[in-house]
């Protein structure tokens, strides 16, 4: 019974810290997931993830940096348990890899073990806010008010812009960049202009990046994004055709979702004496089944546009 207790208070507590996230109120969500990281086992690396990433959207870079830096420390501590990590903290730990990454370039740290970010560095590293990221495939877009998604919209839109005019890489982020931009003006009624976002993702996505669950998710609201317009007409032909471009981004979706477990897989058969090895590219078989479930619903919805 006690036990049970303790599960209910934590999930309220989840719920109630994703309850402020959407509000925007950044600094209490960060409290809030710091006090669940001291209440479950669950897996509190990625509790201290989604708590520090609030801290980063509340503007305090050099707080976050800190943070951040834990992570791979509460990870390594796991592993020398012989614990096994949990694909969000695999996603988590990459994330913090690749900022590491890229603040070495110009660095004289050679060793990326030996590099500690600090805020400047932080900033400077991180193209795509990593709460809007989690926002995202949390499915909690719809839950934002229109001031944070005019607010998320402009800064996106900005940074695309400076860079443009910089001629700087942006490099593979720019992918999820799009596609947060579409799904954002989406959510503010954009459809048209959502559409073309989502299609730029695709033209830009040259599979060199790590974040390989970005493409299906965009192919799914490219689907989802024709349920939207279905609503808005009664022509015949012109349905037909939103339903059919619906189902072929769904396959596209379900295609790019196979091709990574089997991928995964093979990943898991090559390195099954070694519990240790991990991937670099894995950690987001949560999101690839997340989204799977989430592709079932839309098939389901587009049956009943053909009633």
């Amino acid at each position: 019974m006690v036990c049970e207790l303790a599960q209910l208070q934590a999930l309220a507590v989840y719920e109630m810290g994703w309850g402020q996230i959407f509000l925007g109120d950044y600094f209490q969500a960060s409290e809030t997931f710091f006090r669940l990281e001291s209440m479950n086992n669950w897996s509190r690396a990625f509790y201290h993830y989604i708590a520090t990433c609030c801290m980063f959207a509340d503007e305090e870079y050099d707080k976050a940096a800190i943070e951040f830096m834990q992570i791979p420390g509460i990870l390594k501590r796991k592993r020398q348990l012989g614990g096994k990590l949990l694909p969000n903290e695999i996603f988590a730990e990459r994330k913090i890899k690749h900022w590491k990454a890229k603040s070495l370039c110009g660095s004289n740290t050679t060793n990326q073990d030996d590099f500690i970010l600090d805020g400047t560095c932080l900033k400077n590293a991180i193209v795509v806010n990593p709460l809007w990221e989690l926002i995202y495939l949390w499915n909690g877009f719809s839950q934002l008010t229109k001031d944070m998604l005019q607010s998320m919209k402009r800064t996106i839109e900005h940074t695309l812009e400076v860079a443009s005019k910089k001629e700087e890489e942006i490099g593979p982020d720019i992918v999820q960049l799009y596609l947060l931009l579409g799904v954002s003006v989406r959510e503010l009624g954009d459809h048209d202009l959502a559409d073309k976002h989502l299609r730029k993702a695709i033209q830009l996505e040259d599979g060199m990046g790590e974040d390989k669950w970005v493409l299906p998710h965009v192919y799914y609201e490219l689907a989802a994004l024709n349920c939207f317009k279905l609503l808005q007409t009664n022509e015949k032909v012109n349905r037909n055709k939103l339903l059919k471009e619906a189902e072929n981004w769904i396959q596209k979706c379900e295609k790019q979702l196979t091709h990574r477990q089997n991928t995964n897989n093979n990943n898991v058969d090559n390195n099954h004496t070694n519990d240790s090895v991990t991937s670099d590219n894995s950690g987001d078989s949560d999101w690839d089944s997340r989204l799977h479930v989430r592709c079932q619903l839309l098939i389901e919805k587009l049956d009943d546009f053909k009633l």
